[in-house]
């Protein structure tokens, strides 16, 4: 007689099961915004080619120093500032008409090395 009555007794849910699993569904949902939001935050670094990498040093300004004076003072004969000074551009996302402030720290780039030669 029993078991009679539990059959046709309707099928109950379990609040606190359903609860659950509504707050995990929402959770589940908010997951793409939060890594969204967080990747923009964080930024993403891509670099300019896979096979190539950058050796820089960091360097304090001085007053009265341009970018030709910096890249000058770390070039080689050899070297060509025009392309030193586009690399430092690149290197500290600078903008076209930049003003170095003394106590600032940029980057000077010495090499760009490519992976892929010998």
């Amino acid at each position: 007689m029993k078991r009679e009555k539990a059959m046709n007794r309707p099928c109950q849910i379990n609040k606190r099961s359903s609860a659950r699993a509504v707050k995990y569904r929402k959770r589940l949902r908010l997951l793409p915004i939060i890594l969204l939001l967080l990747m923009s935050i964080m930024g993403t670094t891509v670099p300019k080619s896979v096979g190539s990498y950058q050796v820089r040093e960091a360097y304090c300004v001085k007053p009265g120093d341009t970018l030709w004076s910096i890249a000058s003072s770390y070039a080689d004969e050899s070297d060509d500032l025009r392309l030193m000074i586009h690399r430092m551009v690149e290197a500290n996302d600078l903008k076209d008409n930049c003003t170095l402030r003394p106590g600032e720290t940029i980057y000077v780039v010495l090499e760009e090395r490519d992976l892929r030669s010998n």
